[in-house]
């Protein structure tokens, strides 16, 4: 007892500074809200009393920094004042979770007030710690069909009550580029359209408790947070709120306090990832454009007068400007599926040419939000053609390679694809990631990891070519490339990465063209129909496919013919069919809408199926299409020009692993192994590359029975 009077004495005389006096009470109250189910009915009440009272008190703008700071003290000298909660004020206090290095302030700011005492208006029962126990409750175990030998059942459950939101956004379109203003970004799930949000799209939540919970993290190269509730550096860790989303009304807000530490005009981006369950569930990017405003001493624009433009139109104030494609954030919470072991988030700058890089990874609470470098392509224009004569080059060695090729001519090419493997490595991998690396490469060999998630802005690098090659210790080490050793899979940020699929009808889209190995996957697909999969004629024409992709009724669609890229047009390069070609501009949301309600797998078995265009305004393909427009569950595509005979096989056994039972990422990878098996010069294994969850499983409808994991025999 003695040691709590002490405590009381100490906040009510010392001097509290501004950062140790937020830090502070927000570790109390994160105590407090942790242990809020132990505490009697009447310590609650006190504690919601004092709660209310003090951000009633300290949301007042009328007020002064100094009385606000009063009365944030006096809050935490009434609180150790209780005897329910003085062990927890304690506790708190004596874990030193308080900052004191930053002294000197000069009084707490309305923003910085406000950006905490938020959360103390909002229920208790909402309220998360990062660090607290985790609250998602416990998998209920469904009962699938039958399985084969070493299958496995998909983890966790399906259904729940789902609730549409939408994504409230709040940060000024247009800021100065002076350094010492500061700036609040909102985030918030509401239940209404907000009128005065640019992100209008609806959000489906899926919700088995009353409340879920979500973390809002923002990367915002160029500005620092400022609030004192985690760091900012320019390219430094991630920011993180977490949010409690209740079934029937709006979410808690997540308030970020930025400031310009970058000061170069100009546009930047602030991207805003959600996260549920440890899984990327969606994205957002705001551009802020930087200029240099005129300011006044009491630090306010003045009207009209932009230094470097006094002509240019008015800008608005106060509202986000959303330039990304954004359908909202889809939150699945009825499927449990794990997270990837490790994602590696890209970011694309505003300046068209830096590459920022992050890491996640549940398994590795070290590297959860890391920031590991970025890289700028300094002597590069136009990435696009890089890539572009790259891609060339390796179409070239799948046409060159084959199966009577010789010993030696063989071992050349493999080394000459090595070459190419190594050089993007050191083109595209920072000096820090590069580090972690060869950490991550000892747990994978330990059997500790094993997929890895790439969830980027930009689709247009081949990262599964990458092959890792350094010096580290004076000595050489050196890597398979990625898509060699890690179950591997992209998504592009923006939407949800889907969980599972159940899959009754499939359609073969196949032409009838002189290739052999269109033939011997409408044989397989054939096959399929004596497994109860329900399939119909091969759809060979563009006006047969639109009005299928209209209608819907159909969960798996492959595509079994030829493809070319369109530079110029990334968006208009067309699919072969009879008659008159498809294009990805020819789904749109109206023709798509059965698409868009069934989440297909897509498989384009063509050449540069899953290329994608870049340039300063977008980037155009059947990935960005089929991903970020309709959100399809999983789509397959081929980078570079692929061998017939190969392309065939590698179907058939992605198909049968995922007969199976296997994940996404399992049947890919073991897939890939194969045909690398039978032709490890020819390029054609890693050509291939999967948009979706590595460990999202398929569900097999047949005959109105869940079927995971059918014998194939």
């Amino acid at each position: 007892m003695e040691e709590l009077k002490q405590i009381r004495e100490e906040l009510s005389s010392q001097y509290w500074d501004d950062r140790r006096l937020l830090n502070t009470v927000d570790t109390v109250l994160r105590q407090i809200y942790r242990y809020w189910p132990e505490l009697d009915p009447h310590t609650r009440s006190q504690v919601d009393q004092l709660r209310m009272a003090a951000a009633a008190a300290a949301s007042n703008s009328s007020i002064s920094a100094s009385e606000r700071r009063a009365i944030l003290a006096g809050f935490l000298d009434d609180l150790a004042a209780l005897d329910g909660v003085m062990p927890i004020v304690f506790e708190s206090m004596r874990n030193g979770k308080t900052d004191e290095s930053h002294r000197g302030g000069k009084g707490i700011s309305y923003l910085q007030a406000l950006n905490l005492l938020r959360v103390m208006r909002d229920e208790p029962s909402n309220y998360v710690l990062r660090s607290a126990p985790s609250q998602i409750p416990p998998a209920a175990v469904s009962t699938p069909g039958p399985a084969a030998a070493g299958g496995q059942a998909p983890e966790g459950v399906r259904g729940g009550t789902t609730v549409q939101f939408f994504t409230y956004v709040d940060f000024p379109q247009s800021i100065s580029n002076h350094t010492d203003v500061k700036y609040p970004l909102v985030v918030q799930l509401v239940r209404d359209r907000p009128q005065e949000s640019r992100a209008e799209s609806e959000v489906s939540i899926i919700f088995q408790d009353e409340v879920e919970f979500v973390d809002v993290v923002v990367r915002a190269p160029g500005f620092a947070e400022v609030s004192g509730h985690g760091p900012g550096e320019f390219d430094g860790p991630a920011l993180r709120r977490t949010i409690a989303v209740p079934q029937t009304r709006d979410s808690q807000p997540a308030v970020f306090l930025l400031q310009l530490v970058d000061n170069r005009t100009g546009p930047h981006w602030v991207i805003v990832d959600f996260y549920h369950r440890r899984r990327n569930v969606g994205s957002l990017t705001l551009e802020v454009d930087v200029r240099a405003f005129r300011l006044l001493r009491n630090r306010s624009r003045r009207a009209g007068a932009a230094i470097d433009d006094e002509a240019a139109a008015p800008v608005a104030f106060g509202t986000a400007s959303v330039i990304r494609a954004v359908d909202g954030v889809t939150i699945p919470q009825g499927t449990l599926v794990p997270p990837a072991d490790v994602e590696l988030r890209i970011i694309r700058d505003a300046d068209g040419r830096t590459l920022h890089f992050h890491l996640h990874s549940r398994k590795l609470p070290a590297l959860d939000d890391r920031a590991v470098g970025s890289i700028v392509f300094h002597e590069l224009s136009s990435p696009d053609i890089f890539f572009d004569r790259l891609v060339e080059r390796l179409s070239v060695f799948a046409a060159r390679a084959g199966a009577d090729m010789y010993t030696d001519e063989a071992k050349r090419l493999e080394d000459e694809i090595a070459d190419i493997g190594i050089e993007l490595y050191e083109r595209l991998f920072p000096e820090p990631l590069r580090k972690i690396y060869w950490e991550l490469k000892e747990l994978r060999e330990a059997g500790k990891l094993k997929n890895l998630l790439i969830v980027s802005d930009e689709p247009w690098i081949p990262w599964e070519l990458v092959k890792p090659y350094d010096e580290v210790d004076g000595k050489d080490v050196e890597d398979d490339h990625l898509a060699g050793v890690w179950q591997m899979s992209r998504w592009l940020a923006g939407v949800a990465v889907p969980s599972d699929l159940d899959i009754q009808a499939a359609r073969l889209v196949a032409p009838i063209l002189d290739l052999d190995f269109v033939w011997e996957e409408i044989r397989y697909f054939d096959s399929l129909a004596a497994r109860a999969i329900e399939i119909a004629e091969p759809i060979t024409t563009r006006e047969e496919f639109l009005d299928l992709a209209q209608k819907g009724g159909a969960q798996l669609f492959h595509f079994a013919t030829h493809g070319n890229f369109n530079q110029a047009f990334a968006d208009e390069s067309p699919i072969v069919l009879q008659g008159e070609p498809l294009f990805p501009s020819d789904l749109n949301r109206r023709r798509a809408r059965g698409l868009r309600r069934e989440k297909p797998l897509f498989f384009l078995n063509t050449c540069h199926g899953a290329r994608v265009g870049f340039n300063l305004t977008g980037l155009g393909g059947w990935a960005q299409r089929l991903v970020d427009h309709l959100g399809v569950t999983a789509f397959v595509g081929a980078l570079w020009e692929v061998n017939d005979e190969l392309a065939s096989k590698f179907a058939q056994a992605f198909y049968e692993e995922l007969w199976a039972g296997k994940t996404l990422g399992e049947s890919f990878f073991a897939a890939r192994q194969q045909i690398r098996a039978m032709q490890s010069a020819n390029p054609t294994w890693l050509a291939y590359t999967l948009y979706g969850d590595p460990n999202s499983r398929i569900v097999w409808k047949t005959a109105g029975r869940t079927m995971v994991g059918i014998p194939t025999a």
